[in-house]
């Protein structure tokens, strides 16, 4: 009986408390959407938001930051090529080596006994032929013919060193001639950069001179990159003015010279350019664009400034060695002169010998001079390959011997790796991938700029991420391989689509999605209304807008969770 009493209350307290409840809400909807207690009215109830300003520029920007592996773009082995026993190592790992620069020395006992077994014999047989050409009795006729050969040839050295001597004298005026004319086109390659630099950094003083909207924010990262380049400019101004305007004929090569130091001065100073630009920001009056473009275009300027350098090189060492190189060709038309003499006259003795000798003693003492030629030539072969030299220049990246140990052929011995050019191994995420392209810009650190140069065409079927490689000029060794870098690569918002006004990438939290609507909010007159709008595709927390929303709106992206439109709101951001 209890019992049954007990739900009998129950029955008649639940009704009680939903009441209450009932009327606790009430109360508090009417104090709160009214926002008024006692005719006063309450501004803390007014729920706070942060809004983001639409701008179809920045929101469809965006980047891929990853990290990746520095690379060497070729690697090869320096191998063994016979047995010995490593005698010495002339390398260790961060050497740097030419091509063919001897690496180590293997010892083979039997080698060097090969060579000099068979260097002795090579003098042997040649002191029998000496013996038997002055006891060979050849024939008379062709002993004759061996005459008439060697005349022939002398006449036509002879002529040949005759016809080089009046070349030469032309050909040297060619030389002085075209590096006159180079001259002045190595002034015009200085005199352009230099105009370019000052276009940028202002080092003649004021700015009507100066690329509009850059000075606000040049080299705002590090003022005194600016005052160096404008120091190098004026080194630079100051050789380059120095330098004759007019006929360099009688003074070629000095004022080659005089013009390499001038050229040198210039590529440094757009080198210190180079550095202003990256301590450059943009601004409202220099867009990033436009910073983008100056960076390329002196990025062309110094190779066409280093360019002109090699050229110049090449102009100033045909200057400077045409004496040598003239008399050494003269040395040789006048050895081959000497050499047809000799044979002149070695046929005149053979036409002595085939009256006294015989044919056949000649031609067996000759057999064997050329067998013996060629055990010595195979012998010395032999002992060349105990030599180990450098298949190609590059760094030492890998060392697989040590000093005594036994070496076979075909045995590693060293790593080489060609450090001027360098690639960057990045894993980039299935979502990304599809964003970059090949040929496309990626910033290595912040500093240096390479290309997309491959892209795998299948994923990883363990971590599902795509490989891909990006390509950089590493001449200056800024980048170590099998370090790691931080890469940025720019995309646009999807996937590199250009969008137009009206189309959005915004944050995902900010759209409310169901079956029968999608609807965001936006601030007018303080209050936050309910705006319907059509989405296109999504990208990690990121979602387009292909319509309802306008450039200048304020959307509200955090705290639109509750509301229902309407309401008053307060921006905190």
């Amino acid at each position: 009986m209890k019992k049954l009493k007990w739900y009998k209350n129950l029955k008649i307290i639940i009704p009680l408390i939903i009441i209450a409840l009932a009327g606790g809400i009430y109360a508090a909807k009417n104090i709160g959407y009214k926002g008024e207690v006692a005719g006063e009215k309450v501004d803390n109830l007014a729920k706070e938001v942060k809004v983001l300003i639409l701008d179809s520029n920045v929101q469809n920007a965006d980047e891929i930051k990853t990290s990746g592996i520095v690379k060497a773009d070729s690697q090869v082995d320096a191998v063994a090529m016979a047995n010995g026993t490593l005698r010495n190592i002339n390398f260790e790992v961060g050497d740097y080596v030419g091509v063919g620069q001897p690496l180590a020395y293997l010892h083979n006992s039997n080698t060097l006994t090969n060579y000099g077994t068979a260097q002795a014999n090579y003098s042997n047989t040649q002191q029998s032929l000496s013996s038997v050409e002055r006891i060979t009795d050849e024939s008379i006729r062709q002993s004759q013919q061996g005459v008439i050969n060697a005349e022939i040839a002398l006449k036509s050295a002879q002529d040949n060193y005759n016809n080089a001597v009046e070349l030469q004298k032309t050909a040297r005026e060619d030389t002085i001639n075209n590096s006159v004319i180079a001259y002045f086109g190595y002034l015009n390659t200085i005199e352009s950069a230099l105009d370019q630099v000052d276009y940028i950094i202002g080092a003649e003083g004021g700015q009507s001179g100066q690329l509009a909207g850059i000075s606000d924010t040049l080299a705002v990262r590090n003022t005194q990159s600016l005052s160096n380049a404008k120091n190098d400019y004026l080194n630079a101004k100051n050789s380059f003015d120095k330098l004759p305007q007019e006929n360099i004929g009688n003074n070629a090569l000095v004022n080659m010279k005089k013009a390499a130091d001038a050229l040198s001065l210039t590529k440094k100073t757009v080198d210190s350019t180079i550095t202003v630009l990256n301590n450059t920001i943009s601004s409202n009056n220099f867009s990033d664009s436009a910073l983008m473009a100056q960076k390329s275009t002196f990025i062309t300027l110094r190779n066409t400034v280093v360019n002109s350098q090699s050229a110049l090189q090449a102009n100033l060492q045909s200057l400077q060695n045409i004496d040598l190189n003239q008399k050494r060709e003269l040395d040789s038309l006048k050895n081959a002169v000497n050499a047809a003499e000799s044979q002149l006259e070695q046929a005149k003795i053979a036409l002595k010998n085939a009256q006294e000798g015989k044919e056949q003693q000649l031609i067996s003492a000759r057999s064997a001079l050329n067998s013996s030629q060629g055990q010595l030539d195979l012998a010395n072969n032999q002992l060349t390959d105990l030599n180990i030299t450098a298949p190609i220049s590059g760094q030492i990246t890998a060392k697989y011997i040590e000093l005594g140990a036994e070496v076979s052929p075909g045995q590693k011995i060293a790593e080489i790796s060609d450090m001027n050019l360098v690639k960057v191994e990045v894993d980039l995420t299935s979502e990304d991938v599809y964003r970059v392209e090949f040929g496309q810009s990626a910033m290595i650190n912040g500093m240096f700029e390479g290309v997309i140069s491959r892209i795998n065409p299948s994923a990883d079927p363990i971590t599902k991420k795509v490989k891909a490689e990006i390509a950089f000029n590493n001449s200056e060794q800024y980048l170590i391989p099998e370090t790691f870098v931080d890469i940025t690569i720019p995309v646009d918002g999807r996937n590199g689509a250009s969008y137009s006004e009206g189309r959005f990438f915004i944050p995902l939290k900010a759209v409310t999605i169901t079956q029968t609507e999608n609807y965001i909010f936006i601030v007018k007159e303080d209050k936050a209304v309910k705006t319907s709008v059509e989405i296109g595709e999504s990208a990690g927390d990121k979602i387009e807008i292909i319509a309802g929303l306008n450039n200048g709106d304020e959307l509200i992206i955090d705290g639109n969770r509750g509301l229902e439109g309407n309401e008053e709101i307060r921006i905190t951001n």
